[in-house]
């Protein structure tokens, strides 16, 4: 009895492994798992593309001048339909023309003032200016980080245009601004120029960059953004490395 019972079990276990096989080789099985796997990947797709469409797009643009104010800020706009979390702003300061047909060449400890003590960095203690954080305008203290919300924007703070005995400088923020220590205080050369770049990071964007004048003339201060030619910087560096 038992045996007819096990040469049973094994006939049935054939006859469902047979079933199987014959589904799996069946052309509307393979038509199945190949339809499966399309709509599997267009609805991963299309959760892509909707991800990309909802996210948030930074620029950043000029603020319109006011000839009354002392500051030299950009804007930061979110061009998005959601909002950019943890938005940071940082500057790098690279060149300086020190006067009217003066050549632009790298900033040095000499173009540095000194400060009060609350100044991060003297003469000194001079270090390139490079990806510095910098300050939010409507943050009163700490303000390194930000949210943007979808078609918001938001004054960063570069520098700021001071006259003391006299004679005017510039101060480049930090991320605290004008309660906090300042970055350091350049000197105010008259129909001269500075060059650098600003860059905006966030937790959910893409990061964008956009290189800068601050023009000197007249006791005043203006800047001007232009954009990065990526093509030209790479063939320059390679030039470099000949």
């Amino acid at each position: 009895m038992n045996e007819t019972w096990f040469t049973g079990f094994k006939v049935a276990v054939g006859d469902i492994i047979s079933f199987f096989v014959t589904i799996i080789k069946s052309e509307t099985f393979i038509s199945f798992i190949f339809g499966a796997l399309i709509a599997a990947l267009a609805l991963l797709g299309s959760n892509l593309l909707y991800r990309r469409w909802l996210r948030p797009k930074l620029k950043i643009t000029k603020e319109r001048e006011s000839k009354d104010s002392p500051y030299i800020r950009v804007l930061v706009k979110n061009k998005g339909k959601t909002a950019a979390k943890n938005c940071v702003g940082k500057i790098t300061l690279s060149k300086v023309s020190r006067g009217k047909g003066r050549e632009l060449e790298e900033i040095t400890k000499d173009d540095l003032k000194e400060g009060e003590f609350y100044f991060t960095m003297q003469p000194d203690n001079f270090i390139p200016i490079t990806r510095m954080s910098i300050h939010w305008a409507n943050i009163v203290l700490g303000g390194g980080a930000i949210t943007i919300n979808a078609k918001d924007d938001e004054a960063l703070d570069v520098a700021v245009l001071r006259k003391k005995e006299e004679i005017f400088h510039i101060d480049v923020f930090s991320e605290d601004g004008d309660r906090g220590p300042n970055r350091c205080r350049l000197i105010y050369y008259e129909d001269g120029e500075y060059r650098g770049r600003i860059y905006i990071t966030a937790a959910n964007a893409n990061p964008q960059e956009i290189n800068f004048k601050m023009k000197m003339a007249n006791d005043n201060t203006k800047i001007e953004l232009f954009k990065i030619i990526k093509l030209f910087e790479n063939l320059k560096r390679l030039w470099k490395k000949r």
